[in-house]
């Protein structure tokens, strides 16, 4: 990604694979990335290798290589998590994928809070300095 020019028009590598998104300016998504039903605002970029998946991601968020964000909610009230019990097209002739669970999944985008993270991540090195007193680190939910 290093020395390309940024515009108001997101940069998209032509090897990445969006499907239904939102990009704002000056947004970059790298080699290999897939994105799909994301809404990624001003500043923000994602670089190679990387799937996101429902999730909405806010401005001036560094997404690193590699990363997975929201591979899917699984159906945690269930039994078990396997996929033949969502996805029975999959594993049984004649079987209907169950509709409501992907319709769930689809409505349960991901926010995370990078801005929190990031600050935290602050706190923590200046702590680390011997500045301040080192602290607990909170969970972001």
């Amino acid at each position: 990604m290093a020395g390309k020019m940024l515009s108001v028009e997101p940069t998209i590598d032509p090897s990445a694979k969006l499907h239904d998104v939102r990009l704002g300016t000056y947004c970059e998504v790298g080699a290999r990335t897939i994105l799909h039903e994301v809404t990624m605002d001003d500043y923000s970029y994602v670089v190679n290798d990387a799937q996101v998946t429902y999730t909405s991601i806010g401005k001036f968020c560094s997404i690193a290589a590699m990363t997975r964000i929201n591979p899917g909610n699984h159906p945690m009230q269930r039994a078990s998590q396997a996929h033949f019990t969502y996805r029975a097209s999959t594993y049984f002739p004649q079987e209907n994928d169950d509709t409501e669970f992907f319709a769930w999944r689809r409505s349960h985008h991901v926010l995370p809070d990078f801005r929190k993270l990031a600050a935290e991540d602050f706190l923590d090195k200046y702590a680390a300095s011997g500045r301040t007193q080192t602290r607990q680190r909170s969970v972001v939910s």
